[in-house]
C-alpha cells in the first residue's frame, strides 16, 4: 500500500521535473542556495565542537583535560588534543602545585620517572619482557620533546638558539611543535 503510494508520488514528481525543467532548477537553486546566502548575509557562523553533546560536563575525560590545561597553562593557542600527557610531574614550585613541563625541575622529575619505566620496568610472565621491548610503535613518541629539553642545558641555549614556549618552541629559528608530541608513559 505505502509502496504504491510512494511510487505514485515520485512518478508525479519525476513527470513535473521532466515537463518543467527550468522551473525545477530554479526551485532547486532557491531551496539550496537561499539559506546559504542568507546565512552569509546575516553572519551566521556554524561552530562544531565534538565535546559538546557527546561528553557530559562531569566526565573523567573532561576533568583530565582540565587538569592538563591547568598543568601546561591554558593559552589561546593551546588545544586539548595536543595535550596527551600521561606522565605528570608532581613537584611543588614555591608552594604552588603545577607549573610547566618546560621548567627544569618538572622536566627532571618527568624524565627520571620516564627513564625508570622505559629501562627498568619488567613484565613477568611466560617470558619476561621490558617496556622497551613491547612499546612499539610508541617507543620514540617522546623523542622530540626529550631532545628539545636536552638542548636547554646545551651550548645552543647559551647562544640563544633555543626558545622554549608551549605548544611551539624554536630551535635555530625553526618551529618545533612540542604540543603535538604526546608525553606517553
Amino acid at each position: 500500500m505505502i509502496r504504491l503510494w510512494l511510487a505514485n508520488i515520485f512518478s508525479k514528481i519525476g513527470l513535473n521535473i521532466g515537463k518543467y525543467p527550468f522551473t525545477s532548477i530554479q526551485i532547486f537553486i532557491l531551496t539550496t542556495l537561499l539559506p546559504l546566502i542568507l546565512g552569509i548575509f546575516f553572519g551566521i557562523k556554524p561552530e562544531f565542537s565534538l565535546n559538546d553533546g557527546f561528553i557530559s560536563f562531569d566526565s573523567l575525560s573532561k576533568k583530565e583535560l582540565l587538569a592538563q590545561k591547568y598543568f601546561f597553562g591554558e593559552t589561546e593557542k593551546s588545544k586539548e588534543w595536543y595535550m596527551a600527557l600521561f606522565g605528570i610531574a608532581n613537584n611543588e614550585i614555591n608552594g604552588d602545585k603545577g607549573g610547566n613541563m618546560l621548567e627544569e625541575s618538572n622536566y627532571k622529575e618527568f624524565n627520571s620517572f620516564y627513564q625508570k619505566i622505559f629501562n627498568n620496568l619488567t613484565i613477568k610472565g611466560f617470558k619476561n619482557l621490558t617496556y622497551s621491548q613491547i612499546c612499539n610503535p610508541f617507543c620514540d613518541i617522546n623523542d622530540q620533546f626529550l631532545k628539545l629539553m636536552e638542548y636547554s642545558t646545551s651550548w645552543l641555549s647559551s647562544l640563544g638558539q633555543v626558545k622554549f614556549s608551549y605548544p611551539v618552541s624554536k630551535v635555530f629559528g625553526y618551529d618545533v611543535n612540542i604540543g603535538k608530541v604526546s608525553i606517553f608513559i
